[in-house]
């Protein structure tokens, strides 16, 4: 379903929800998670539209897409996000259903007998104005119900998930008063159920949550984390280790005890330098993943104070471990050769995947980053002069470039003028427009998308897990790291609108600070003495600018961003030229891509450096 498909609401009332019996259709989907129940009623409005039942078909159109909401609840602000991104259209999101469809939803929440749909329900009602008190008390009683439904089988990631969103909305209607604390209560119980036969990160989960809110024994957390990051060593599974490591240091930091957290810290580099050790022995060695454990490992121990002889001993197998690993570091090229283009299309899609797949989370980050290289702007030259791009009548009677209200915003002249300046002026306008039209569209497809959702099919990717990236960047201004974080994430998940809007901005601010720093002087002194700094269309059309980061890095973020034959995003999205399903472009994707791989630039030169000192 598109947002734009809503239109004014789906016109229903609580009385048309009542006739059709959807709660034995939900009863009887294969799983007790909204995602199921999503496809069951997404049929059946289907099914009645064929049938001419205009009504049912949107009753079950509009259960569909309150089930279809997706979690985002490590966003308080913003809890669910779209199902599905496509094509310039999204999913329905709860900002899309209007005060009638609230209405309709509010009558029929106290008859909702499935815990689950219940708690999505009441959810929506909450956090859609105007704000349901009430509905509040009964998503969280709702979500403990299913939480408790769901955590039966060793998949318990959903169950922890609705105890987080209980936990959630009992603190915004009260913190620690009394559907808090029912939330509390919960997970602690759900922790003692679990803590004798934890092989997993459940407990952990649950007593992060508890750590979140300052609440829980610290005395017998501290033990209980212990007592199971040795029990994940013995497994062993380093990883699960780390994560009850830090655990303890958590509750013993909260109960005072400091010297205990210190030694936590050593035991959590322990836990970096076997998984280190572990990348070294594997049937196929991978040092890139060697030195990323081992960094960890050399940073926690200096964080911990530890000896300075097993400091510098650890430092040392990193140095080793660096200059051994960046011949990993690889690039796919995109195969052109031969008649079977599409299959050749296909393997390389399906390396890109590969060179993600299996990998740690940082790793596989810094690996889509480099899952292309940018344009070479010297063969993007080459192919339109020896004429094997653009049509004849480019190359006779020159194009224009329009807004989207058709307004004429730029001309180029005939690629066969015989005026020399006319000529270089349209083969570089042909060259963005290529770029727009062919080649970035291509990686995306091609590289750039399917390494992504690898990236996202393999790991939770939080905002937490790309703290890594944003911290200590010399390419990220102090203070800029909670908007980069915000823009990458959403960009990571496939918000490309929230990802343009958010980091655009700061990537010109960013390359300003750094012609600053190699000593160009980006403001410019005015006659009545005032001083403005320069945009940025004159920053990318610098000569630094390919210096620093090179010609085919600068080619494109000149064209994604100020070059109207190229995407023009900057301008066009400053001014609220484009609306949203015009940003939802595989032009769009590149740019984000562009400023992730902008964002790793300076952590695999460290990398390099380290490896060559």
């Amino acid at each position: 379903m598109s947002a734009d498909s809503l239109g004014p609401g789906f016109g229903v009332t609580a009385n048309d929800v009542r006739a059709y019996d959807w709660q034995a259709l939900v009863a009887g989907a294969p799983s007790r998670e909204c995602q199921a129940y999503c496809d069951a009623l997404g049929r059946q409005a289907a099914t009645l539209k064929e049938t001419a039942d205009e009504r049912g078909s949107r009753v079950f159109r509009l259960l569909s897409a309150v089930a279809s909401f997706w979690p985002n609840y490590d966003d308080n602000a913003v809890p669910y996000r779209p199902w599905k991104v496509w094509d310039g259209k999204r999913s329905a999101v709860p900002e899309d259903l209007t005060p009638a469809d609230l209405a309709a939803l509010t009558g029929i929440l106290a008859e909702i007998r499935d815990a689950e749909f219940r708690a999505r329900v009441a959810d929506v009602l909450w956090i859609c104005p105007p704000k349901n008190y009430k509905a509040a008390q009964a998503a969280v009683d709702a979500y403990i119900e299913s939480a408790s439904t769901l955590e039966i089988g060793e998949f318990w990631s959903p169950s922890a998930e609705r105890l987080q969103r209980a936990r959630q909305i009992g603190a915004q209607i009260g913190r620690l008063q009394a559907f808090h604390q029912k939330a509390i209560q919960a997970i602690e119980e759900t922790i003692t159920r679990h803590e004798a036969t934890e092989v997993t990160l459940r407990c952990a989960r649950l007593m992060h949550m508890l750590l979140g809110d300052g609440v829980g024994d610290a005395k017998r957390y501290a033990q209980l984390s212990e007592t199971l990051a040795l029990k994940m060593e013995a497994i062993p599974n380093w990883h699960f280790a780390r994560e009850y490591w830090q655990l303890q240091g958590g509750w013993n930091a909260k109960g005072g005890k400091q010297e205990e957290a210190r030694l936590a810290q050593l035991k959590i580099a322990n836990t970096y330098v076997k998984l280190a050790e572990g990348f070294t022995t594997a049937a196929q060695p991978s040092y890139l993943g060697a030195s990323h454990w081992m960094a960890k490992a050399v940073h926690t121990l200096r964080e911990a104070q530890a000896d300075p002889v097993e400091i510098e001993n650890a430092h040392q197998r990193l140095l080793d471990f660096q200059k051994r690993g960046m011949s990993e570091m690889q690039t796919i090229r995109i195969p052109r050769e031969g008649s079977d283009l599409e299959e050749k299309l296909e393997q390389s899609a399906k390396a890109a995947a590969e060179l993600i797949k299996g990998h740690v989370f940082e790793e596989a980050i810094l690996r889509l980053a480099y899952v292309s290289d940018p344009s070479r702007p010297t063969e993007l030259r080459k192919r339109i002069e020896s004429n094997e791009g653009g049509g004849v009548f480019t190359q006779i009677f020159g194009a224009s470039t329009v807004r989207t209200d058709g307004q004429i915003s730029d001309t180029k002249p005939p690629l066969d003028s015989d005026d020399p300046k006319d000529r270089e002026e349209a083969v570089v306008k042909e060259m963005y427009s290529q770029a727009r039209t062919i080649d970035w569209p291509a990686r995306v497809q091609v590289l750039i998308e399917p390494a992504r959702q690898q990236l996202i099919a393999e790991h939770p990717a939080r905002r937490v897990d790309l703290l890594f990236l944003v911290q200590d960047n010399p390419f990220i201004p102090l203070g800029r790291e909670g908007l980069f974080l915000r823009g990458l994430h959403a960009g990571l998940h496939g918000d490309i609108v929230l990802a343009l809007h958010v980091l655009l901005p700061q990537v010109e601010n960013s390359i300003r600070e750094i012609f600053t720093a190699h000593g160009v002087i980006t403001s410019k002194l005015e006659s009545d003495a005032t001083q403005d700094e320069r945009d940025l269309g004159w920053m990318l059309t610098r000569p630094e600018m390919a210096k620093i980061y090179g010609e085919g890095m600068a080619f494109d973020l000149r064209g994604l961003l100020v070059e109207r034959f190229g995407l023009n995003l900057r301008n066009d999205i400053a001014h609220g030229l484009l609306a949203e399903p015009q940003m939802i472009t595989p032009g769009a994707m590149y740019a984000w891509w562009l400023v992730l791989r902008l964002c790793c630039i300076p952590i695999v030169k460290a990398r390099n450096e380290a490896s060559e000192s």
